[in-house]
């Protein structure tokens, strides 16, 4: 089953959550230096307000239900420790990421509540990030420490949706 040394990790050198907390950080930043408005002015009867909170709820529930899932199977949701077992439960059917897509709607969600015009364009950039600089070294890892159940896995379940 494993082929990697004892101890051995995806090699992640920022942790997954300091992603979209600099990008939430840098749209509240960049929205008191250069402004936009496309959304409408946040109030709890608009449209964006309720979407995003409804995309929070949801991104939250992607995340909080993945990390039900690792301690299911016995194995931590966190990426620099090493994985002992392959999680492949709901909601890891749905997509092989449900933790980081969580985050991509949590921040987007904050983003329509918020009116953070900036938040919503970083979305493209946050995913990039998350997919080439940490999926990506976890999509090695787990080839790596998993072999063919990971390949079949990676065969029947999508990257992100």
């Amino acid at each position: 089953m494993s082929t990697s040394r004892s101890g051995d990790t995806p090699g992640i050198a920022v942790l997954p959550p300091i992603y979209p907390a600099v990008a939430l950080i840098a749209a509240i930043a960049l929205e008191r230096v250069l402004p936009l408005a496309f959304l409408p002015v946040p109030h709890i009867a608009s449209w964006p307000s309720w979407l995003g909170v409804v995309m929070v709820l949801t991104g939250l529930a992607f995340a909080l239900s993945a990390v039900s899932a690792f301690n299911d199977a016995g194995t931590p949701p966190e990426p620099h420790k090493m994985s002992v077992a392959l999680v492949t439960a709901p909601p890891f059917t749905m997509t092989r990421n449900p933790i980081y897509l969580g985050f991509i709607l949590m921040v987007a969600g904050i983003s329509l509540a918020f009116a953070l015009e900036w938040g919503l364009i970083s979305i493209p950039l946050l995913w990039l990030a998350l997919d080439r600089f940490v999926v990506a070294r976890e999509e090695v890892y787990l080839r790596g420490r998993f072999g063919e159940a990971y390949e079949a896995y990676c065969k029947s379940t999508r990257r992100w949706l």
